[in-house]
Formats: structure tokens, C-alpha cells, sequence
């Protein structure tokens, strides 16, 4: 159980990561080869704002600008785990029977014993932040507790005003780590800030985006990196 844990926290934290070169290992050459793009490209000078909203890309996670300037990630781990029709755990390839998920409405606690020790082991704790539903588990909750809620904490660096969220929506679940990073936008340039930034940004237009429509493309010229999303919402 604990490896499977373990290598869920993995893949996640794989999917957040901005990458390894950091601003300190920036040398002179490559601050110079950034502003020569720069001053290559075309300039578009956006209106503030022109991001708020929800933007999926090719690996089917979502990045959501928000108006406070915070920046969610949103994945879908369904692959890994979900909730079946009969109200039990997929977690990779074993299966938590039923028995051990207990759902009142507003509460999902999924808990098990071990059989060696003896001992309660709780997995998942949710807590619903809709209206309560004891028809099924679909809804939005608050990422509180157990070992899973553990593992992916270290692993995806949640602390201060960060947070944890699991959305099931029938066999689909999706976890959305709350304002993993900040952000702040100048024209077509972008800073992202934090310990979770999809891209390192060096506050000298190093970081910039064209719109096409719904097409968003974002260009690091410091990471060597380039990312495209469609806006969804």
C-alpha cells in the first residue's frame, strides 16, 4: 500500500514540477540570448486580465488564473484512483472494498486495519464543500487527512496558503492543488511566483504568451520551454 501511495505522489509531483536549472545557475550568456528574443518577437500588449479562466492542456491538466492573481493546477489522477458506481476505492490495482469507505453526506472517510499490526489506518478523509449529498459521492471536497492526503502534501510542497481539493464526478476524480503559485501579467508578459510555478519566470520578459482565440501558448525562454493550452471555462 505504502509504494502505491508513494509512487501516486510521484506521478503528481512529476506533473507540477517546473523543472531542475535554477536562477542562480543562470549565467550571463543566457540572460542575453533571452533578451535578444524578446526583442525579436512580436510584442502584444494584453489587457489585464485576459487570463482569468480555466486552460487544459495536451496532458489534460488544467492551470487556472485566478482574479486574486493566484494560479490553481488542476489533475486528473482517475487513472490512478476513483470511486466506482458501488462505492469502492480504486487505488492503481487493488480494490478498497466498500466496507472501509463510510460516506454520511458530507464526510468521506476511506479507513482500513491493518492486519499485522492491528491497527486503524485511515487513507482518505474528505470534506464535502458543497451542500450535503447522501445519494452519491459527487461533489467538491476539502483534502484533509490521511496517509494519501500525507504523501501528496510532502511530495507537491502544500503549505502556508496552499490547499488540497478532490472533485469526483462519477468515475472521474480530479485533485486541485489551491493556489499552488501567484502570478502577475504586463502586456503579454508573465512572473509566476512561489514554490509550485509552472514555469520559472526571471522578472525581465524571459516568460510571455500569445493568444489565438482560445489557444494560449506560453513561451520560457529561461526554461527553453514552450506549453500550449485551450481555455475551457
Amino acid at each position: 500500500m505504502r509504494k502505491i501511495l508513494f509512487a501516486l505522489a510521484l506521478c503528481m509531483a512529476v506533473v507540477c514540477s517546473c523543472g531542475e536549472k535554477s536562477r542562480e545557475n543562470t549565467d550571463s550568456s543566457e540572460i542575453s540570448a533571452v533578451s535578444e528574443t524578446e526583442y525579436q518577437r512580436i510584442v502584444n500588449d494584453y489587457e489585464d486580465g485576459i487570463l482569468v479562466g480555466q486552460w487544459k492542456d495536451e496532458q489534460a491538466s488544467i492551470m487556472v488564473f485566478n482574479e486574486d492573481g493566484s494560479v490553481d493546477a488542476v489533475m486528473d489522477v482517475s487513472s490512478f484512483m476513483h470511486f466506482t458506481e458501488q462505492g469502492t476505492l480504486i487505488l492503481d490495482t487493488n480494490e478498497i472494498a466498500s466496507d472501509f469507505v463510510r460516506y454520511d453526506g458530507s464526510v468521506v472517510d476511506v479507513s482500513y486495519t491493518n492486519e499485522e499490526t492491528n491497527e486503524k489506518v485511515q487513507l482518505i478523509y474528505l470534506e464535502r464543500k458543497d451542500s450535503p449529498d447522501e445519494k452519491n459521492l459527487n461533489g467538491r471536497y476539502k483534502f484533509t487527512g490521511g496517509t494519501l492526503f500525507d504523501s501528496l502534501s510532502a511530495n507537491l510542497g502544500i503549505k502556508g496558503d496552499s490547499s488540497l481539493d478532490f472533485i469526483i464526478n462519477g468515475e472521474e476524480c480530479l485533485i486541485s492543488v489551491n493556489n499552488s503559485c501567484s502570478y502577475s501579467q504586463d502586456g503579454d508578459i508573465l512572473d509566476f511566483k512561489g514554490d509550485n510555478p509552472p514555469f520559472k519566470t526571471q522578472e525581465h520578459g524571459d516568460c510571455y504568451f500569445v493568444l489565438d482565440g482560445d489557444k494560449l501558448t506560453i513561451y520560457s525562454d529561461f526554461e527553453n520551454k514552450k506549453s500550449v493550452f485551450e481555455k475551457i471555462k
